[in-house]
């Protein structure tokens, strides 16, 4: 009687803590998109006009993150809320399927802990964990995938191997980095079959039913851009740009970034990192957990591998290390919790982990507004000011007319339901250290030429003109001493937006007489006063 009381107490101490985590989701619903976001965002919303991918908007994130925007929208409404809300209900499913994925391995009591300890994890600052990033949205068809594989192995069920092909498959065809997870389901596979010494028609049968299921979602995505006649700019998009992308960066000049970033990661749940370390310890000196170790370790190595291609380590990217980090935390709770005496225990001590790591962010958690939540973790970039751009320029502008940002703020074009004048919504990949950033540069000043947006937004500042992104590149800038002719010439200037350490300052029309930003951070935008034809 007291066994089944107790895990009940468990079960309902996750529930308590996955509610928690959601209403904190719930009070931050409104945050200010970030870039990714905008991106995302405005793809899909083009996408919800009938107008494919990789033709109003480049870039070299694959389609499936934009297809799952698109169902957002669809769904919850074309606001920052709405995508917020999507990512609320993605994120129960990545919960809900790590507590699956544990059980399987190691009960259920380990799955509890598993779970919740992945519901803080995912909503913590310092992995940007409220904004929508495509590491999320990956995490939730690659967990199921290995979930099913794991069931394969156990009960050979063709049908589960199928479909964890197909669920890998289509992680890799949101974002690129689910590789990583395809790669750790095919050595689990062979291992599987290796340990269980099945026949080698066998196993090589399971081999190309697996790798075919994976590849069926790319295969299809390709034939699909074939018949909508965008094949060559997706290929060139996610495939060859990609490839240029992925190796500017040595790992000695990314190793400062990754200082930077993975400790905060690592301390702003501190008892949980530590905890997940203690796990892995127990994984090789508990009899019980000895026969899942290879999974684990393998598991825990894929997913670090996940992090690194291209060595551009940003936060959100570390989200994909937490699955793996959850796991080990529930291996240690279960560990404590079947020491005799020891329930108590593992309660207590999980209660105060998940507390205290609710107390260190308790600012961001429970404090800060949306708006202040943006701004403390993105510092002056102008999140919260595009919503102010963005409605200045849809009050002021019908439907049909064009939008050209010269900077690195899609959401923009977002926000204000308004085409961009060109299809290259980034600075960011012309002045990369790759070969085709100089012609990226010509076709964005001739599709504007042409194009005549109303309105151009100028941004200056943090990101594409920052001294670090300017310290990196070695591609000419020759963008901005154009926009600056080109704007001179056949535009006025309507609005000036101004950021300081302490507030953000508008000028709008008359308001900008005699008026010269004096922060390094301003956005100008100006208005069409010619036709250029």
């Amino acid at each position: 009687m007291f066994r089944l009381r107790s895990e009940t107490i468990v079960f309902w101490g996750l529930i308590s803590v996955v509610l928690v985590t959601s209403a904190i989701r719930i009070r931050l619903l409104s945050v200010p998109l970030e870039r990714d976001e905008g991106e995302y965002a405005y793809a899909g919303q083009l996408i919800l006009q009938g107008i494919p991918p990789y033709t109003l908007a480049y870039n070299m994130k694959m389609p499936g993150i934009y297809a799952i925007y698109t169902g957002i929208l669809f769904v919850f409404g074309q606001t920052q809320t709405g995508i917020h809300l999507g990512l609320l209900v993605f994120n129960l499913a990545a919960i809900a399927l790590i507590y699956f994925l544990a059980n399987k391995l190691f009960g259920q009591i380990a799955a509890c802990a598993a779970a919740a300890s992945y519901a803080i994890l995912s909503v913590g600052m310092k992995v940007q964990g409220v904004f929508a990033n495509s590491e999320h949205f990956l995490l939730v068809p690659a967990l199921g995938g290995l979930l099913l594989l794991l069931m394969f192995t156990e009960n050979r069920k063709l049908n589960f191997l199928l479909y964890s092909g197909l669920l890998l498959g289509v992680s890799f065809i949101v974002k690129q980095f689910a590789i990583a997870f395809i790669l750790f389901g095919f050595f689990f596979l062979i291992y599987s079959e290796l340990r269980e010494k099945n026949r080698l028609t066998g196993v090589l049968r399971d081999i190309v039913l697996f790798l075919f299921c994976v590849t069926a979602p790319f295969l299809l995505t390709c034939l699909l851009f074939w018949m909508l006649g965008v094949f060559d700019k997706f290929w060139f998009w996610t495939v060859q740009y990609s490839r240029e992308y992925v190796t500017q960066r040595s790992l000695a000049e990314s190793l400062p970034g990754l200082r930077m970033i993975f400790p905060p990661i690592v301390f702003s749940a501190i008892l949980i990192w530590v905890c997940a370390l203690v796990g892995f310890v127990c994984l090789f000196i508990k009899k019980e957990y000895r026969t899942r170790s290879i999974f684990m370790v393998a598991f825990l190595f894929f997913s670090v591998l996940s992090v690194v291609p291209g060595f551009f380590f940003r936060a959100h990217y570390f989200v994909l290390m937490l699955p793996a980090i959850a796991l080990l935390f529930g291996i240690l709770f279960a560990g404590l919790w079947n020491q005799s005496s020891g329930k108590a225990a593992a309660v207590f001590i999980a209660a105060i982990v998940f507390l205290f790591s609710l107390f260190q962010q308790r600012t961001f958690f429970f404090r800060l507004t949306p708006l202040q939540a943006a701004r403390h973790v993105y510092g002056s970039n102008p999140f919260p000011e595009a919503l102010q751009i963005a409605k200045y320029i849809s009050d002021n502008s019908l439907y049909f007319e064009t939008v050209a940002i010269i900077g690195s703020e899609p959401e923009i074009y977002f926000y204000s339901k308004r085409h961009s004048a060109t299809g290259y919504i980034y600075m960011f990949p012309m002045l990369e250290r790759q070969r085709y950033a100089e012609q990226m540069q010509q076709d964005m000043m001739k599709q504007i030429e042409k194009n005549q947006p109303k309105y151009i937004v100028v941004s200056f500042g943090p990101g594409w003109l920052s001294a670090e992104f300017r310290g990196k590149q070695q591609t000419p800038n020759n963008i901005l001493p154009w926009a600056q002719k080109f704007t001179g010439e056949f535009y006025k200037q309507v609005g000036l937006v101004e950021l300081t350490p302490q507030s953000t300052h508008y000028y709008w029309g008359p308001q900008l007489v005699e008026h010269l930003p004096s922060s390094g951070m301003f956005i100008m935008i100006f208005e069409r006063k010619i036709n250029l034809l």
